[in-house]
């Protein structure tokens, strides 16, 4: 991926937004807004971080801490895939 710090993501559609079931999503409207979420929170970790680096932070230790964060979130909306959960999908 990659981001341009002045207009946000480089592209049209850099991530292939997927169904559980692994098909594109396909509806433009809701793959720019996907895009546009994605691109907040990187603008707004990115802050976070100057911010804490800044102040004294290690930055190594502020991404841990946003990947655990990431990796804590839920969803009640959030389904489970046909194909099998474990599996990774690419970008």
């Amino acid at each position: 991926m990659v981001w341009d710090t002045t207009r946000g993501v480089v592209g049209r559609d850099v991530v292939r937004w997927r169904t559980p079931e692994g098909d594109v999503l396909a509806c433009d409207e809701k793959r720019a807004v996907l895009n546009q979420n994605i691109d907040d929170v990187r603008r707004a970790l990115q802050d976070a971080m100057d911010e804490a680096v800044m102040m004294g932070c290690d930055g190594q230790q502020f991404r841990t801490v946003a990947r655990g964060i990431v990796e804590s979130l839920t969803s009640p909306y959030d389904m489970p895939s046909k194909r099998g959960r474990g599996r990774k999908q690419a970008l």
